[in-house]
């Protein structure tokens, strides 16, 4: 009958405010890099599936988590809603969907329409009987943008025809187009390897003339620990250089 309060706790209950509600999300670990403050959303919730819902992220966590009967880590990520709706409860169960890129003028395809051979992407196309050699850009769950090798009007196959085997590759030009990149992109590579072990060999050569010189002036234990903290320093960047 009644509650009893304490100078410990005060509280007698605890009342939920309506109008602002919040969605908590979990985002995989491979992911999380892409998902920042202030991007947008669309939330629904599981027993109104036809109601949708805007808001925006609020709050990324900074340390992972495994949740239970999982083995992969993810990020907890808090979504706070612009509309206020009677029909939203605490503890309701949410779909969230956070817009990380937008694109104009893009043109893309579902997923499974697109095939893979050795080094190159291609398509069935439905009006030539042919494979199209194509050129992927940036993919979701379900759809890819296409970069070169289709046009609005093309049609492509979510599925292998029977007769694949007869249909005949198109688009060789733009393979070798990509080959041509693809070799560019991996002289880069070399290079930009290259010159950061030019500089991680200059900076070991510096730690030792530093080490060398101070302990000529009896400073060795100085030295050690000047040379631990440049290290670790130096591990910091490379960290950051491997995540972009």
């Amino acid at each position: 009958v009644g509650s009893q309060i304490t100078s410990w706790d005060p509280i007698v209950a605890t009342l939920p405010d309506f109008t602002s509600m919040i969605s908590t999300t979990y985002i995989n670990e491979i992911d999380i890099s892409k998902i920042r403050q202030n991007q947008e959303a669309t939330v629904s919730v599981d027993a109104f599936p036809d109601r949708k819902f805007t808001g925006k992220v609020i709050s990324v966590a900074n340390v992972g988590e495994q949740l239970p009967n999982s083995d992969a880590k993810v990020f907890e990520v808090v979504l706070k809603l612009n509309e206020m709706d009677t029909i939203l409860r605490p503890a309701m169960t949410t779909m969230n969907s956070i817009i990380t890129k937008e694109f104009e003028d893009a043109l893309f395809i579902p997923l499974e329409s697109i095939h893979h051979n050795d080094s190159m992407s291609f398509v069935y196309l439905a009006n030539q009987k042919t494979k199209k050699i194509i050129e992927m850009g940036e993919a979701n769950d379900n759809e890819a943008i296409i970069l070169q090798g289709l046009t609005e009007d093309d049609m492509v196959l979510l599925s292998v025809p029977e007769d694949s085997e007869e249909w005949v590759f198109e688009g060789w030009d733009l393979f070798a187009e990509l080959k041509v990149k693809r070799i560019a992109e991996e002289k880069q590579r070399l290079e930009d390897l290259e010159r950061f072990k030019r500089e991680e060999e200059k900076r070991q050569a510096d730690f030792k003339k530093l080490q060398d010189s101070l302990k000529q002036n009896g400073n060795e234990g100085v030295g050690n620990d000047i040379m631990r903290m440049m290290m670790r320093s130096g591990d910091r960047g490379r960290g950051r250089g491997g995540n972009r």
